[in-house]
């Protein structure tokens, strides 16, 4: 609050601009004043002109007040580590300044400025002027003698610009700064110079801002309104959301919250090649914190219903370990973004089939899911941060799909074991403070009654909806092959005998839908009926075609060897004969060799003299025929 300064007749008058007044009882700030002249602004925006004699006549009649600067109270709490040196050394000088009596004395300074460098010289090596040193003890002793206040930098300094040039300021920043072609701050400010020349009447008796003034002034601005000016709605609201509401539950699996994220990190093939880029797809329980299921996609970069579906599947099933990692089950609603993997056609019927609720965000409202969002955050500084090969994050460094090959360090298979040990080891039994700090595990095993729980094994068909839909071709002999894997069964062979039956062809078409991130089995539909196809590898379930392909060494064709020529076997015979190297093959049986053996009883058909039966002969075996 501002308070009114009365002056006696003795004193004199000095308004300068800025300076705050009570004229008559009407507030007003001094815009411009000389010897002459003084221009006044009133808060109801009223601008007039009074003779600085006539202000002078009123201050003695005490009819003009000045009217003191508001005082704010700071409070420093901590100080950065620079803030604390920079602390440490002026306290030194000042202190040394307090224990003097008269250190305005001549030569007196000097001598402490000297005595106090010399015994901090190695922790602080530059010695200030005394000139510097009396101007720091001068703020110190208005401070209270307390140096933190002198050292910390204020977040807002503030601008110590008039309202006429703050008004210019204002104009050019909205016409040359503040639009969609987002031009610079050097090129808005120049726009400034060239609106001070144009208003020299108006703005005469006042000097232009600086470069460096006009751009904090920019920074001070509103960033939502900057962002809104300059980058569009959508673009504004994503950089400026705030997550100011919590999402309130009173148990587990009654909301769940799912989200995907690329990882700016590359994995390796375990021969070496590149695998690609890492995606990952998570599905979250918000009462709990607990992460129920997720998926991880190498080398395919968009989101794929696949992907999808496999997270929220693997959700939903018995883990492999209940006692140690216990969090799965079907939710009541489950939160989407509008992504291209969310939003899909096979996404919905497989929650349909389920019969789960479906709530959408808004698109670039990550606030809307906001738990997620906080645990991905969470996961890029306590993991991906510290693996080798990681390159920061994506919205705050652009990389390269080359950068990511060259920087890769990881093969699939290290980096699988490595986030799977963290979900279930670190993330899950780390307090957490949105759930007053207990952690996932406590918090899932303490709420949850393990009977009420449904998960993927209370179903039946809806096990076998799988999110990748595709049309392949099957044989009777080796049924269905997809990226390097086989699926066949019994049931599978009679259905393509039957579809085979008096065609002709060897093959048919087949609708299949497949999890990429499940290789164990596929889905195969047949007049509206699904059955499943095992691997006829026996893969194991949750090993996705990525990971079995990475642990596959790849096949160069271009640099495979190739079979002599018959030009080149020509000329190594000449070579041979030439040298008297040359030797007939051991391996090499002629036909007269044959015809002249001497031994002909070893020739003679072993048939004839066999005393096998025929009905042996016929046999699987040829042993164990019983007798008719």
């Amino acid at each position: 609050m501002n308070t009114a300064i009365s002056l006696t007749s003795d004193q004199s008058i000095n308004l300068s601009n800025g300076q705050s007044i009570k004229l008559a009882g009407r507030h007003g700030i001094v815009q411009f004043a000389n010897q002459e002249v003084t221009l006044v602004k009133f808060a109801n925006g009223e601008h007039r002109h009074y003779p600085t004699l006539e202000l002078k006549a009123a201050a003695n009649e005490k009819k003009l007040h000045l009217m003191a600067a508001p005082v704010h109270l700071r409070c420093v709490v901590s100080l950065t580590k620079k803030q604390q040196k920079e602390h440490d050394r002026r306290l030194a000088y000042c202190e040394a300044f307090d224990q003097v009596e008269n250190p305005c004395t001549a030569g007196v300074p000097e001598r402490v400025v000297d005595s106090v460098f010399k015994k901090i010289q190695k922790q602080h090596p530059k010695k200030p002027a005394w000139k510097t040193v009396h101007a720091w003890f001068s703020r110190y002793l208005i401070d209270g003698k307390d140096m933190r206040l002198q050292v910390a930098l204020k977040e807002d300094q503030g601008f110590r610009v008039v309202d006429e040039v703050q008004e210019v300021m204002d104009k050019v920043i909205k016409k040359h700064y503040l639009k969609t072609s987002r031009p610079t701050v050097v090129f808005a400010y120049k726009q400034l110079q060239i609106a001070f020349a144009k208003g020299k009447r108006e703005l005469e008796g006042f000097s232009i801002p600086s470069l460096s003034t006009f751009r904090r002034y920019i920074k001070g601005l509103s960033k939502y309104e900057v962002d809104l000016a300059r980058y569009g709605k959508k673009y504004a609201e994503n950089e400026n959301r705030a997550a100011l509401k919590v999402y309130k539950t009173s148990f587990p699996l009654e909301r769940i919250e799912c989200d995907a994220c690329e990882i700016n990190i590359g994995l390796l093939n375990e021969d070496g090649t590149y695998a690609g880029k890492v995606t990952i797809f998570l599905v979250m329980d918000v009462f709990s914190r607990a992460i129920l299921g997720y998926a991880v996609q190498v080398g395919h970069t968009k989101e794929s219903a696949a992907a999808v579906i496999h997270s929220l599947a693997h959700s939903m099933r018995l883990k492999d370990d209940p006692e140690k990692n216990p969090m799965s089950g079907i939710g009541l609603c489950y939160v989407f973004d509008n992504g291209a993997g969310y939003r899909a056609e096979m996404t919905a019927k497989f929650l349909n089939a389920i019969g789960s609720d479906i709530v959408r965000c808004r698109s670039r409202r990550a606030d809307e899911k906001p738990h997620v969002e906080r645990a991905i955050g969470t996961m890029r500084q306590a993991f991906f941060k510290n693996l080798d090969g990681y390159l920061g994050k994506k919205s705050e460094v652009k990389v390269t799909e080359q950068t990511l090959k060259q920087a890769a360090k990881l093969s699939v298979s290290e980096f699988m074991l490595m986030f799977e040990d963290y979900i279930q080891n670190v993330y899950h039994h780390t307090g957490n403070r949105g759930i007053n700090g207990f952690t996932p595990y406590e918090m899932w095993n303490n709420h949850i009654d393990e009977e009420e729980v449904i998960t993927l094994a209370d179903f039946d068909d809806r096990l076998m909806l799988r999110g990748n839909a595709k049309t392949l071709t099957c044989s009777v002999s080796g049924g269905i092959a997809h990226r390097g894997q086989r699926f066949h069964s019994h049931e599978l062979k009679e259905i393509i005998t039957r579809k085979l039956k008096n065609s002709g062809s060897r093959s048919c078409k087949m609708e299949v839908l497949i999890d990429d991130f499940d290789a164990s089995a596929i889905t195969v539909i047949s007049d509206g009926i699904m059955i499943e196809v095992p691997n006829v590898d026996d893969v194991k379930r949750d090993q996705g075609f990525s990971f079995l392909k990475s642990q596959t060494k790849q096949i160069d064709s271009a640099n495979a060897p190739v079979p002599m020529s018959a030009r080149q076997a020509q000329a190594q015979n000449r070579v041979r004969r030439i040298n008297g190297t040359h030797v007939e093959s051991d391996t090499l049986i002629q036909d007269s060799e044959i015809i002249e053996n001497t031994t002909k009883e070893l020739e003679e058909d072993h048939a004839a003299t066999s005393t096998i039966t025929e009905t042996e002969r016929n046999a699987t075996d040829g042993f164990g025929v019983d007798d008719e």
